[in-house]
Parts: C-alpha cells; sequence; structure tokens
C-alpha cells in the first residue's frame, strides 16, 4: 500500500481509490453492529432486526472487495520486498502508541500480555486480515505469474474452479444449516461435513481464500474489456445479490422456528466466502474500476487513500473494539429503526475521520524519520542488479 499525499499517478485508478474509502466505512459498520451490540440484541422479526440485517449485508463484501482490489491494481506491477516491512510498520507504530495510551487512560484495564501482544502483532495474530494479508503480498509474484501464463480459457476455467470449490461447495454444506432447511440423514451430513473440512477456508477468515480472491481480482484486471459491461447493470447485480442474501436468511430463519422451533445458525449465507457476497464484492470492483471520478475529487483521494488501512489498524484494535467499541450502541436501540441506521452510518464515518487524522499524524511522523527513505534503500539492497529499473 503506497503511502503518500501526493496527487495520484496518471494512470491510477481512480475509481477503485474512492472504493477502497467506501469500503473502509463499510469494514466500520459491520463491527459496530456486531461489536456494537445491535444485531445481536435486536428482537427477530422486527422492523429494527430486518432493517440492521440488510444494512449489515450490505457492507458484508467489504473485505472480499480489498482482496479484489489488492490483486486488481497489483496484477503486472513490480512486487517490492519493502511492502510488507511498510506495513508492519504501520501496525506496530499504531499497535503500541494504543495500547500504551489506553494502558494510561484505562489503568487496571490494559494486561502485560496486552502490551507484548502488540509488540508482535503478525506472531499474536492481533489482525487476521494483517496476518493473512501478508502471505497473499508474498504470495502475489506466483499468483501474477500464473495469470500470465494462462490462456483465457484455462484461467477463467480455474477461476470456475475457485468460486465452485472454495465458495458455492463450503456454503452448500454447512451441516448444521443444511440439517435444519432439509431435514437430511446423519449418513448424508457426515458426507457433507467431511467435504467441507476438505475445503475449509474457515468462514473467509484464511490465506487460501484471499489468495483466491486476489487471484479473482487479476483475472478482472487482465480481461476488463472482456467483462466491460452497462453500469447500472452491474450495481443491479450487486443490489440483487444483498437482496438475495437477505430475504434468504429472514425466510430460512423464520422456516427453522416455524419447523424445529429455534433459529437455526444461517451464518453461513452472510459468511465472506458466501457466493452471494463474493459476487456483491465482484459487482462493486466491476463498477468503481469503470467509474470517472471528477477531477476536483482526486485531491481528496489522495489524501485518504493511503490513510484507509490505518482506519482498520486504529478501530479494530483488540482493545479499542473490547473497551471502547464493545456494546457501545446499545442506547440506540431504544430510537426508531431508520434513526438506528442513520447513528451507525453516522458513528462509522466519524470513526474513519478520527482514525484516518491519527494516521495521518503517523505518516507524517514516518516523514520527519526518514522511514520512507530507509525502505527504498533497503528495496535497492534486496533487489539483484539484474532486477533494477
Amino acid at each position: 500500500m503506497k503511502e503518500s499525499a501526493k496527487p495520484a499517478a496518471p494512470n491510477r485508478n481512480h475509481g477503485l481509490d474512492l472504493l477502497r474509502i467506501i469500503v473502509t466505512v463499510m469494514v466500520v459498520v459491520i463491527h459496530l453492529l456486531v461489536y456494537g451490540g445491535l444485531q445481536q440484541n435486536t428482537a427477530p422479526f422486527t422492523e429494527s432486526y430486518a432493517l440492521l440485517w440488510f444494512f449489515g449485508i450490505m457492507a458484508d463484501c467489504a473485505v472480499n472487495c480489498f482482496a479484489l482490489i489488492s490483486g486488481y491494481v497489483s496484477y503486472e506491477s513490480k512486487f517490492r520486498y519493502t511492502n510488507v516491512v511498510r506495513l508492519h510498520l504501520t501496525v506496530l507504530f499504531h499497535g503500541v502508541l494504543l495500547t500504551l495510551l489506553l494502558s494510561c487512560l484505562l489503568p487496571g484495564q490494559v494486561s502485560g500480555m496486552d502490551i507484548i501482544r502488540s509488540c508482535f502483532p503478525l506472531l499474536s495474530n492481533t489482525y487476521w486480515y494483517f496476518t493473512m494479508y501478508v502471505g497473499v503480498v508474498l504470495l502475489s509474484p506466483l499468483l501474477n505469474w500464473l495469470m500470465r501464463c494462462l490462456s483465457q480459457q484455462w484461467s477463467a476455467v480455474l477461476v470456475i474452479g475457485i468460486i465452485l470449490l472454495l465458495s458455492v461447495l463450503p456454503t452448500a454444506t454447512q451441516r448444521e444449516a443444511f440439517t435444519a432447511v432439509t431435514g437430511f440423514g446423519r449418513a448424508w451430513l457426515t458426507v457433507m461435513h467431511a467435504v467441507k473440512n476438505f475445503v475449509n477456508v474457515n468462514r473467509g477468515f484464511s490465506l487460501q481464500w484471499l489468495a483466491a480472491l486476489y487471484f479473482i481480482g487479476a483475472y478482472m484486471k487482465k480481461y476488463r474489456e472482456e467483462l466491460r459491461c452497462k453500469k447500472w447493470v452491474i450495481l443491479l447485480g450487486y443490489f440483487g445479490c444483498v437482496a438475495l442474501t437477505w430475504v434468504l436468511k429472514l425466510v430460512l430463519e423464520g422456516w427453522t422456528v416455524c419447523v424445529q422451533g429455534s433459529m437455526a445458525d444461517l451464518s453461513m449465507l452472510i459468511d465472506y466466502c458466501s457466493p452471494t457476497v463474493l459476487f456483491a464484492a465482484i459487482a462493486l470492483v466491476l463498477f468503481f474500476s469503470a467509474l470517472q471520478v471528477p477531477q476536483w475529487a482526486l485531491r481528496g483521494l489522495s489524501v485518504f487513500v493511503p490513510l484507509s488501512f490505518s482506519v482498520y489498524i486504529i478501530h479494530d484494535h483488540p482493545l479499542v473494539r473490547r473497551l471502547i467499541i464493545q456494546d457501545s450502541l446499545l442506547p440506540v436501540l431504544g430510537l426508531s429503526p431508520w434513526l438506528q441506521l442513520l447513528v451507525v452510518a453516522f458513528c462509522a464515518v466519524k470513526i474513519w475521520a478520527i482514525c484516518s487524522g491519527a494516521d495521518w499524524i503517523r505518516l507524517h511522523i514516518f516523514k520527519l524519520l526518514r522511514i520512507d527513505r530507509a525502505l527504498q534503500a533497503l528495496e535497492r539492497f534486496l533487489v539483484r542488479p539484474s532486477e533494477k529499473t
């Protein structure tokens, strides 16, 4: 991720830059709905329940969008060893600083183990996406090479295979929901469960899933002309996936309550690897990659896009999540359903703005410390003379 507040390069895809900012806010929305306590404490089948889940499902594809964008913009680009170092330094800066700050502001709430974990974010898996993304970055030269070598026919076959194996199959073989909805026998369910374990993508929280999304994003970049479509059709596809996911969730929940007297776990419908969530993300990336951003907005994009990654790092810091965000929106339950949505949206934008401001300060501290110059020198040292341009 490039960290610079300079105007964007002419060949940069500004539409995807805009999408980065939007999906960053969407990630905050997801965390507010989950950790803020709204979705878990809203009575099922009420208007609030339906609206909050629709809002959450609209944002559910945000993480997939990030991984697809990575593949789209990194395909055919030069691999830089120092990208991982730069990301790690950013995570380390915010993680340690936030931990020390909260230990001073909230004495007794921060343990010594919290401080140790903040110093080793990769080893402690503090941020699952960051940990898996580092793996994707290291695999990216291989994934880019594979995309370059394959013909369009074979790369399309591989993409379809990835979707069937890592998205459709894990969703269709979710054991608990499959039992509740179909009532199939134990033997068949055992087979389904074995298949699911064989292609386990951990609901999308895995390296193989993010690597698959990277490859799909690279395919979208390489064959962008063949995938070009009218924008309104692509946008309709996104909202169609959202609506289908939402309707299936509500209908199947109602069905299981009527049939077995309790609501089944239908989380597979909203998992990152769910087909509808995947295609919603693909639709957004296709839409924004073809979007023409007005000239007046480019300066703002060049300022805020490099800060997007740290919005995730700051607001999803384990201590921030536990001590600040956890159950923070419970008072909102007393408001009308539409006001609840407005509050969530306002809080998400507010958190995005605060975190962006904090990372803007970090960016300038890194400039004063000449971190980028040191990383450029490291890059020159690591790259063989024959690879230099």
